[in-house]
């Protein structure tokens, strides 16, 4: 692991120093740079609440995150306040792999927070999780012209933003668009194969007017999702939200705590903070798959009182239960790190696993967050059913 400030004085020097495989971690603070990840498949993860760690342009102009040299599956930006932006915040084309979880992306005034652009220039994947897209006045949050490329947005919270989501041209042949919540700004536009796998979202008062419209099965709604106090940029839901559970149902879409999909970044809990937000697996790919049996088990830090991370513990499982951690207990560690190499008892590929985090501010800590997952070689995105 290289740590930024400590090992390297930048993120982009850290990148340069990293190779395939290696995670960059940063900690707590304000970085102005427009970092490229020069073709590595390398994890770029915040080490600390997704408030306290931000990326911001040294030219307002350029894309501040820019993937564009086949990086492979393992590429990842997670868990930064991205802002202020006039060029675009990530770009992602010609081939590259990248998963962007956990950020919060605003300020931005021209190009999209997420661009994905690579028509007729290599297979391009990206997965777009458990992000916050607000106060942004560019012309989309999330931008994709694609041709044989595959893009998942999946659970992703937009409000207030003058642009939304705009696919053009699309053919992929894996795509998913479920469980974001659209609201307070402009919709959602598609074409192609678009409307058969744009289900289970909230629109909500944008422009067009939106309105309740089945597609391929499932039910896009148009109500007020209910966050606690969005002006304040709590996109938590409240109890009486009705985003919560009605996301997909679909076993693989459950929440962390197990129970069904809500819509939106922040799954309700109803529980109290500080929690793992988006706990995946640092593969580039959907959240349950991992191309190794030593895979590494990443989160975003999230706390209502906004606190820093002060420790953490990861348990393995064979038993979907919990009535034994028979795979690997490493006991507490206290750290601010947002990641966990696993090294416990052998894993057998093709076979499911069970993971839950935790993690505290120094004090208490939060409740288990639980997640299944399966070593696989082939380029799948769902974990095999029992």
């Amino acid at each position: 692991m290289i740590t930024v400030p400590t090992n390297q004085p930048t993120i982009q020097a850290g990148i340069e120093a990293a190779a395939d495989g290696d995670t960059v971690s940063v900690l707590p603070g304000v970085y102005a740079e427009n970092i490229n990840f020069l073709g590595k498949a390398v994890r770029v993860i915040a080490a600390g609440a997704v408030t306290d760690v931000v990326l911001e342009p040294a030219a307002a102009t350029a894309p501040i995150v820019s993937a564009d040299s086949g990086e492979g599956a393992g590429a990842a930006i997670k868990g930064f306040t991205i802002r202020n932006g006039a060029g675009g915040g990530v770009a992602v084309a010609n081939g590259a792999h990248m998963a962007i979880a956990g950020n919060i992306f605003s300020g931005f005034t021209g190009g999209a927070a997420v661009l994905e652009f690579s028509r007729g220039s290599g297979s391009t994947k990206v997965c777009i999780t458990r992000n916050i897209f607000t106060g942004n006045s560019n012309w989309a949050c999330m931008y994709g012209w694609l041709d044989t490329d595959s893009v998942v947005i999946l659970n992703n919270t937009l409000w207030q933003n003058t642009g939304g989501v705009v696919l053009m041209d699309l053919s992929p042949a894996v795509s998913v668009v479920k469980g974001n919540i659209v609201a307070n700004c402009c919709d959602v536009h598609g074409e192609g194969a678009f409307r058969s796998w744009y289900v289970y979202n909230d629109q909500w008062n944008g422009e067009p007017q939106c309105g309740r419209i089945e597609y391929d099965g499932g039910l896009n709604g148009c109500f007020d999702p209910r966050f606690i106090d969005p002006s304040a940029g709590d996109f938590r839901l409240r109890e009486e939200s009705p985003c919560i559970d009605a996301g997909d149902p679909s076993a693989v879409y459950r929440d962390p705590d197990g129970s069904p999909n809500d819509m939106g970044a922040i799954p309700y809990t109803g529980t109290d903070y500080p929690v793992p937000l988006g706990l995946s697996f640092g593969t580039g790919r959907f959240n349950n798959v991992t191309p190794t049996v030593t895979p590494m088990f990443c989160w975003s830090y999230f706390d209502t009182a906004l606190t820093s991370q002060a420790q953490w513990q990861v348990q393995v499982s064979s038993d979907s239960t919990w009535a034994a951690v028979d795979l690997w207990d490493p006991g507490p560690s206290f750290s601010a790190d947002t990641s966990a190499v696993y090294a416990g008892a052998d894993l057998r590929p093709y076979r499911k696993y069970y993971v839950r985090v935790r993690v505290g501010n120094g004090g208490a800590w939060g409740d288990w967050r639980y997640s299944a997952f399966s070593p696989v070689s082939d380029d799948i995105f769902l974990v095999p059913e029992d």
